[in-house]
């Protein structure tokens, strides 16, 4: 997160007296962590299973995205003050009887429902149409700065999401384009005049983005028995590993 920019000359917060001090600090951890692997394979032997595992990727943030900027523009939030617009950290300024959606957090955009929201006004019925509508502008947004697509998925939660709690999940996931990223400020509920920015924060790198674009790793010394392991298979191949049956089913599946 934080050395990213000390790498990558196209990062706005790249400097060079930060490059020529820490420019190799991200490549040394890996050889630091590839050396460790390879003394913890000759220790344990051929029939001890060993499993490296990332949950996720890694990418450059290079231009932050007010979120709730763009709902602000396209009239789904509505404030009770325009003046005051500064002032609507963590909605304070937010007139929810006419707001229909808002971000929340760093990918999570949430309907103002009937029935769940406190002041919420848009009704089951409108649910579906709402979302698209919100979905497809935003993939359609584009960077002034360079023409490039700032999101490149929208997730519905029910499409990923599944289980006890679903009601609370966020209604869509926005998945950011390489480079991009929701705002800091935007995550707490501001609504800056600009839309997108330079990200000139320490924290240069991060995976909050679509999840194509920051796939993890799976390394193992055995066999796997699918060409696309998911992360949700892990517990159930922990279990059979250690000749565990589950006492409830199990979405995920042992990988060998």
């Amino acid at each position: 997160h934080m050395m990213w920019r000390t790498m990558d000359p196209a990062h706005p917060g790249y400097n060079a007296e930060a490059a020529a001090a820490h420019g190799d600090a991200i490549e040394n951890l890996y050889l630091d962590m590839d050396k460790i692997v390879g003394e913890t394979l000759e220790r344990v032997g051929e029939d001890t299973t060993i499993v490296i595992l990332s949950d996720h990727g890694f990418a450059p943030w290079y231009r932050a995205f007010h979120l709730n900027t763009w709902l602000l523009e396209h009239n789904f939030i509505t404030l009770k003050d325009p003046a005051r617009r500064g002032q609507s950290e963590y909605f304070l300024n937010v007139d929810w009887t006419r707001t229909k959606a808002y971000g929340l957090g760093l990918n999570g955009l949430y309907i103002n429902q009937l029935g769940r929201e406190a002041y919420g006004l848009v009704p089951a019925s409108d649910l579906l149409a709402l979302s698209e509508e919100i979905a497809q502008g935003l993939l359609k947004v584009r960077d002034p700065v360079n023409n490039q697509p700032v999101i490149s998925r929208v997730y519905k939660s029910t499409e990923v999401f599944s289980g006890e709690g679903l009601e609370r999940a966020p209604d869509l996931i926005v998945g950011f384009h390489r480079g991009y990223r929701n705002s800091n400020e935007s995550s707490v509920g501001r609504m800056p005049p600009e839309l997108i920015v330079d990200n000139l924060d320490r924290w240069s790198g991060d995976h909050c983005i679509a999840a194509h674009l920051v796939p993890g790793i799976l390394l193992v010394n055995r066999r796997l028995a699918t060409r696309e392991p998911r992360l949700i298979d892990l517990a159930a191949t922990i279990l059979k590993e250690f000749e565990i049956t589950p006492e409830l089913p199990m979405e995920g599946y042992a990988l060998w």
